[in-house]
């Protein structure tokens, strides 16, 4: 039992991606950024300063990233944001992310 309970504690902090995030062709950047936003729950909508902050890359490359994940419908924008909210954003499922960024 008490392998059980130390395996259940190593897992928090831990989270599962898709395994078909590796196919489809992102940006090593690109990649961090989903992983940051997957390592939160859904109703996490980070400013791109934040992102930025954390992440030790610049607004412009958070915007970039975020960009490419919408492309590839990876994450759908909900609601665009103002100057004090940021965007809005959710999940995608796999089924209809795009490698090519185009719509079938």
């Amino acid at each position: 039992m008490k392998g059980k309970t130390y395996l259940n504690s190593l897992r928090k902090g831990y989270f599962k991606v898709p395994f078909q995030i590796k196919s489809m062709g992102l940006s090593s950047k690109a990649l961090m950024v989903y992983f940051y936003l997957c390592s939160y729950s859904e109703d996490f909508n980070p400013s791109v300063r934040y992102l930025a902050s954390e992440l030790g890359i610049s607004k412009v490359t958070v915007k970039d990233c975020l960009d490419e994940l919408v492309t590839k419908q990876i994450i759908v924008l909900l609601k665009q944001g103002n100057r004090t909210k940021p965007n809005e954003y959710m999940f995608n499922s796999p089924k209809k992310w795009r490698k090519d960024g185009n719509n079938i």
